[in-house]
Parts: C-alpha cells; structure tokens; sequence
C-alpha cells in the first residue's frame, strides 16, 4: 500500500510581495509529469521560476528542479517534503512571481516548503493497494447472490456484460482473492468461471 492524490490540487499565497502558486497533480510517469510541467510553465509564461519535484513509485524516480533559484534552496525540499510525506505518484510544481523583495536563503527554504505542505493539505490522499483483477462468469440465476457476496469485500466492479451468462470484470485487494474465489465456488456449487486477469495498483475506497 502507498500514498498519492486522487485529483490536481492548487493553493496560492503570497511572502514579502513574491507569489507563490503551487500545483499538485497525479502522475505515474515521467512523460506524465513533463507534460503538466509543460502546461504550468505555458499557462505562467512570465512568472520568474517554476520550481518542481516530483516522485514516481514503480521505477522509483525522484526528480527536482530549482529552475533559476540558489542551488538548495528549492526543488529538494518539496521533494523532502515528498518523502516525510509518504506520497508518491505526485508532481509539486511551484510558481513563484518575484515581487522585489529578496527573502534570502532560509527564507526562500521556507516558502517553498510552506508552499508543498499547503498543496498536500488542500489534495485528497487516497491509499493505492495491490489489486487482482478477475472475470467472474456464472448463470443469471446467481446473479443477485454474487452482487450480495461482492457487497462484503472491497472491490470495483470494471465492467459487466450480458449474453448467455454473465461476465462481471471485478478488482478486490490481491490478499482476498483466495477466500474470494473459495467463497464464489462454494455459493455456485462449482458452476462458475474465475478466471485471474492483471494485478493492478489502484484505490478500492
């Protein structure tokens, strides 16, 4: 199980006349994330730094940038933030607006902390867990008593389809297939198809 944000996420305040806006958004790749960087620096073309971290789980990346400010005083402590946080899949873009007032090294430390902590507080954090993926194939009899079963363990039902029988594509938690599986033969008396499809990682709540 890991953290990330479900939805984009955007705060705004402001540090001795400089701006500072700041953009969370859910990535899983690095093409992902350059193309949402892409959008903020076209949208605040004229904004003095766009200042980035981000922080991808599968390959294990982790990425910053100060884009024009002293070296350490930016982009590696969003991404410290980041990684106190737990939160992976995400990108923290912050937009800053120079308003003429030099804030110095700690305070520029400060502000740019200040600005990811405040993005993570405004997202949604969502728990991602290993999932199975299956197709469940069985008569229209058993219908209702196979919806009632599913009722009793975390899933999503991905897509259901009705000819002869009926095809339900369901992900649960990989640790409840098994008792899944053992619980959908015993009601269908062994007349039903449970066939293992891909594990995927995604949020059941």
């Amino acid at each position: 199980m890991f953290k990330t944000i479900k939805d984009s996420s955007m705060v705004d305040f402001k540090e001795k006349k400089s701006q500072f806006i700041t953009y969370a958004f859910h990535v899983t790749s690095q093409t992902e994330a350059s193309k949402h960087l892409k959008q903020v620096k076209e949208k605040h073309w004229n904004a003095t730094h766009h200042v980035y971290a981000y922080i991808l789980k599968n390959n294990q990346i982790q990425k910053y940038s100060d884009d024009g400010e002293p070296h350490g005083t930016a982009g590696i402590h969003i991404l410290n933030v980041l990684i106190k946080s737990q939160i992976y899949d995400i990108l923290v873009v912050v937009v800053r607006y120079f308003g003429g007032i030099l804030l110095g090294t700690g305070g520029l430390v400060r502000a740019y902390t200040k600005s990811c902590k405040l993005v993570i507080e405004n997202a949604k954090i969502i728990n991602m867990h290993l999932c199975q993926k299956i197709l469940i194939t069985f008569n229209y009899s058993l219908y209702s008593s196979i919806q009632k079963l599913l009722s009793n363990y975390h899933h999503k039902i991905v897509n259901q389809t009705f000819n002869n029988t009926i095809s339900i594509e369901v992900v649960i938690h990989l640790a409840s297939f098994d008792n899944l599986k053992s619980k959908l033969l015993e009601l269908a008396c062994g007349e039903i198809s449970i066939q293992k499809l891909e594990q995927v990682e995604m949020s059941l709540s």
